[in-house]
């Protein structure tokens, strides 16, 4: 289901859901927490979801959904450090356009 929002020949206008990662990492039934991430990954290795889309999908889709809600939800943290000049864009056509693109155009 993960790259279902990153598949632009499926969705409506060949555009880009931008999906954030998430896991049941402490839930009862994953007993290595070392494996949940490198599952995901596994997206890539078979050619499913690019580098980019599985970088958007676990860096920029979610710090764009806290940072775009609060501006200053990273503050003093390594991730504000390394978004502050480097503010990764997204992959999909609709950045800049209307309020929700606008948060790819502000400054962390």
């Amino acid at each position: 289901m993960n790259a279902t929002g990153f598949n632009t020949r499926a969705n409506p206008f060949g555009e880009q859901v931008r999906s954030v990662y998430s896991s049941d990492i402490g839930h009862w039934d994953v007993p290595d927490m070392t494996e949940v991430t490198e599952e995901a990954y596994e997206l890539v290795k078979h050619g499913i979801l690019s580098e980019e889309n599985f970088r958007d999908f676990v860096f920029t889709n979610p710090a764009a959904l806290w940072a775009g809600m609060n501006p200053d939800f990273f503050t003093g943290t390594v991730v504000k450090k390394r978004l502050v000049g480097s503010w990764p864009r997204p992959s999909t056509s609709l950045a800049g356009r209307g309020s929700a693109g606008g948060i790819w155009n502000r400054p962390l």
